[in-house]
């Protein structure tokens, strides 16, 4: 009979032994698995990082060559038409001195100010396009790290949880044997007989 109680005492404390290693077990299984999470979370960044900043150099090539072309292609019109005016002053016998001559000047100089002003808009859109691929980027990053810390918080609380019932296993198992000492010590115990 005591060897019953005795393998029923150890069989319960030894059940007890493996349900807290096993949630520690898990608590570390959890932790290593959300490492492995957040090391594909960040790939996953990483590209979607990469593919913005590939999408937006991309947008200014395209943004900064349209208005090169528009630049040069009002600079060519405005040379004609500078070349066309000045034929036809040319024609009508009037002398490039004083007013025509400012004249043509000042449209020469108003003429080259749009320009600028095309190149201007085109560099202004590029600086734009990289701004706005900044701010989408900061975002992702920042979305991924709230994401990746509710992720650590939540490992590191399965963690906690196994290591506590661990320890709780470990103080089940140490009452599981005293109970079964004590247990054991009443059924080896011989009742004393005094006689007087």
């Amino acid at each position: 009979m005591e060897f019953v109680a005795l393998a029923g005492i150890g069989i319960s404390a030894y059940g007890a032994y493996q349900e807290g290693q096993y949630q520690k077990d898990y608590g570390k299984y959890v932790v290593a698995q959300t490492e492995q999470d957040i090391l594909t979370l960040k790939s996953q960044v990483d590209r979607q990082t990469g593919l913005a900043e590939s999408i937006a150099q991309e947008n200014i090539k395209r943004t900064l060559q349209a208005g090169a072309e528009e630049e040069a292609a009002f600079r060519e019109i405005a040379e004609i038409t500078e070349g066309a005016n000045m034929l036809a002053i040319a024609r009508s016998g009037i002398i490039m001195k004083g007013s025509p001559l400012l004249v043509m000047n000042d449209i020469a100089l108003k003429s080259e100010e749009e320009a600028i002003e095309i190149r201007y808009k085109a560099d202004i859109q590029a600086e734009d396009i990289e701004y706005q691929k900044n701010i989408e980027i900061q975002d992702m990053e920042y979305g991924a790290d709230i994401t990746i810390a509710g992720m650590r918080r939540d490992a590191q609380n399965a963690l906690l949880t196994g290591n506590q019932a661990a320890s709780a296993a470990g103080f089940k198992t140490a009452a599981t044997l005293l109970q079964g000492a004590g247990t054991l010590y009443g059924m080896t115990k011989k009742p004393s007989s005094k006689t007087t």
